[in-house]
């Protein structure tokens, strides 16, 4: 559980800060990025003396002691600050490192306690879900994790910690689809930084696991879950087993292209392109977008209805084959400064309504 310190004070404050208060936190900062600890302490401490009723002073005095690794000194400050009836600005932030600091020192008991108990609080804070979701994964509790991870996304769309972290637990099955997807959503939510590259390797080793291509032949299994339920006496396939049919349209013209160049290996980002270019075509095609709402799939359309979809996927791939990208890119860079401006003005922003959950039965 690795958070940045910079704590957006400003943002999270509903009061108005003493211009020398305020001036003595952002100095605390400064000094705790250069690792200047004590002098960090000092400052903000004369800053809590100037506002007691903002959080902001003694939420760093704790990121001070986080840093270090010192956790269980951090926990008297987070603690101050969930158990402090003077704050104005009091977020869920404040709940969640609290936690973080009681399950680094040990007492995970604590710490879960801590996350259920902000949520109360703050009901709609998927980053609480996420936590306590981080602290089962710790443990190999993936079952639990997986259920506060998706609970994250369905509670709070826009937050990419759920998503991420959905994803990471179903890549280590062989529900490949729900690991693709969560991953997708998340990289769209955010959009760069090492969290970002990571998962952009994450999904292309998925997708070479979901897909096996011989000289001749191909396999593909991006689920396993092929239950059908019966709806008005029709048999309905969960969505992922409904895309995996539509996948599978595009691997044809892969093998006839592999058999004449004679290409052998993983897939090349062109051709996990033409996948998808026919996963989605088909999927609209057959009017599966009404029987599976989904917003992702939706955003899929809109690009390739732009014909943006080629840069958008090179992009969610980059970091499998990064020559092959660098080599695109350098082709195709009007292409993709189209495709970046569009998703400048198009950010993603996911309702509860329809954002994607996998269908996994959380379990107490």
């Amino acid at each position: 559980m690795k958070y940045w310190f910079l704590f957006v004070f400003i943002v999270l404050s509903k009061v108005v800060l003493a211009q020398s208060a305020e001036d003595y936190i952002r100095q605390g900062i400064a000094e705790m990025e250069a690792g200047q600890y004590a002098a960090a302490l000092d400052l903000l401490q004369k800053a809590e003396k100037m506002a007691p009723e903002n959080m902001a002073p003694v939420y760093e005095m704790g990121m001070v002691y986080y840093l270090q690794k010192k956790y269980k000194q951090a926990v008297p400050f987070f603690q101050k600050i969930v158990q402090g009836p003077q704050y104005k600005n009091t977020d869920a932030l404040a709940w969640a490192m609290l936690g973080n600091a009681q399950s680094l020192s040990g007492d995970s008991a604590a710490a879960v306690n801590t996350y259920q108990e902000g949520r109360k609080k703050f009901p709609q804070s998927g980053r609480l879900f996420m936590e306590e979701g981080h602290l089962y994964t710790q443990h190999g509790d993936y079952s639990k994790a997986l259920c506060c991870y998706e609970t994250a996304v369905k509670t709070e769309p826009v937050f990419p910690g759920g998503s991420r972290g959905a994803a990471t637990i179903w890549a280590i099955t062989d529900e490949r689809f729900h690991a693709l997807h969560f991953g997708e959503l998340f990289m769209n939510l955010e959009t760069g930084g090492e969290r970002n590259e990571n998962m952009s390797e994450l999904l292309y080793k998925i997708i070479n696991e979901a897909v096996t291509l011989t000289d001749t032949t191909a396999e593909v299994t991006l689920t396993k879950n092929m239950l059908a339920t019966v709806e008005k006496g029709k048999p309905v396939l969960p969505l992922a087993a409904s895309y995996e049919s539509c996948f599978m349209m595009g691997i044809s013209s892969i093998l006839i292209q592999r058999g004449n160049n004679k290409t052998r290996g993983p897939l090349h980002l062109q051709e996990i392109v033409s996948l998808y270019r026919v996963a989605n075509a088909q999927w609209f095609d057959r009017g599966l977008h009404k029987k599976y709402p989904d917003e992702l799939l939706d955003r899929q359309q809109k690009l390739l209805d732009k014909t943006l979809l080629e840069p958008y996927v090179y992009w969610l791939f980059r970091k499998g084959r990064p020559e092959e990208y660098k080599e695109w890119l350098s082709k195709n860079k009007e292409l993709f400064d189209q495709f970046k401006t569009w998703m400048e003005k198009n950010s993603y922003a996911p309702t509860s309504k329809k954002v994607y959950q996998s269908g996994f039965a959380c379990k107490n």
